[in-house]
């Protein structure tokens, strides 16, 4: 969501500024006021923030170890099921079913 805002207000922002921009406008590390905030809002700023924020919440948006067993604990008990419902049925029971 802060990704999607940034964006918006950094293409919006620059065509709500006044049109005073000449030879003698101030620069913003060396770009016109317009290009300096599509260029780092838009350009750089993500390329910061994502990475921290994906840092940030690694832990709690992946799999914990224990997730993991339970996963598999899981799919070993339908493995298990399944094996058990095949062995019972023999190849012509599976076609009438």
């Amino acid at each position: 969501m802060f990704v999607v805002l940034v964006l918006i207000i950094g293409f919006c922002a620059p065509l709500l500024l006044p049109a005073t921009e000449g030879p003698l406008s101030k620069l913003w590390l060396g770009l016109p006021a317009r290009a300096a905030i599509v260029i780092y809002g838009v350009g750089l700023l993500p390329i910061i923030v994502l990475p921290v924020a994906y840092a940030l919440t690694f832990e709690t948006q992946t799999l914990s170890a224990g997730d993991i067993e339970r996963v598999r604990a899981l799919r070993r008990g339908r493995d298990n099921q399944t094996s058990n419902v095949s062995a019972a049925q023999t190849p012509i029971d599976k076609l009438r079913a």
